[in-house]
């Protein structure tokens, strides 16, 4: 089982975008998918693709259950990075 509050890696496993939610799976053998609804996922533009990398966020819901409250992608090669990175130091 998932520690609330801890960023985790994984991949989708589901995705239904007529309900606007899919679940995840996590890369710690054994540990069952965690549910997510597209207002967990930032940037929110994106649209999930089943075996899409992510990285999220857990939480325990009142009845119990354990659902992601982040979802971020990661290991994509056409995201921008920032201007910052850029910047000369100077030396």
């Amino acid at each position: 089982m998932l520690l609330n509050g801890t960023m985790t890696k994984g991949r989708i496993t589901k995705w239904l975008d007529s309900k606007a939610y899919g679940f995840v799976q996590s890369d710690i053998p054994g540990d069952k998918d965690v549910f997510f609804h597209r207002r967990a996922m930032f940037p929110s533009a994106w649209r999930p693709n089943i075996g899409e990398r992510v990285e999220y966020e857990v939480e325990t819901t009142v009845d119990g259950r354990q659902r992601a409250k982040r979802v971020v992608q990661i290991d994509r090669d056409d995201i921008p990075l920032p201007n910052s990175i850029f910047r000369s130091t100077g030396a």
